[in-house]
């Protein structure tokens, strides 16, 4: 639920890809005392968070692990937090929400100045194939189950309708 929950806002709405707000700019460069204060404990929030996430990774923990990533996302929106996000979603077998968020990330005119780091951008593509891959992946064997799960229901109807007659 929090990914998708994340997700509802889209850019400008407060979810992925909601850049802060002008004001919120300023007040990191010292245009606004109160503002500064708030944008370092959201910082300060968000790398606990971070740190939490990675240590939840560690111990095999991926859904707190995405938790805490989405959270740290919300409080301060950076791309290798929203790369850590989608690799949590990856680890969860939830390939479509990964995959947006890998094409999130790629997105240039999701990031304020319109560049990606190159190396976060080589990272978001590799992970983006592999979530494609697993997806795809995930399709196929899906497809085997409900093939043999319809011939175990005819084989069953068959000899339901033998024992019958």
């Amino acid at each position: 639920a929090v990914g998708l929950a994340l997700w509802r806002g889209g850019p400008g709405g407060g979810g992925v890809g909601a850049e802060p707000a002008a004001s919120d700019a300023a007040a990191a460069s010292g245009g606004g005392a109160a503002g500064s204060v708030q944008e370092l404990a959201d910082q300060a929030d968000a790398l606990a968070l971070i740190k939490a996430g990675h240590s939840s990774n560690s111990e095999h923990d991926p859904r707190r692990a995405l938790a805490c990533f989405e959270a740290a996302y919300t409080l301060s929106p950076q791309v290798p937090t929203l790369i850590s996000a989608a690799n949590m979603q990856l680890k969860n077998s939830r390939c479509g929400a990964a995959i947006a968020m890998y094409r999130h990330v790629l997105d240039d005119s999701a990031h304020a100045d319109g560049d990606l780091n190159p190396r976060h951008r080589a990272i978001a593509q590799r992970k983006l194939r592999e979530a494609e891959d697993l997806a795809s992946a995930l399709r196929r064997t899906a497809a085997k189950l409900s093939s043999r799960h319809d011939e175990a229901v005819a084989k069953r109807t068959q000899r339901e309708a033998a024992a019958a007659a």
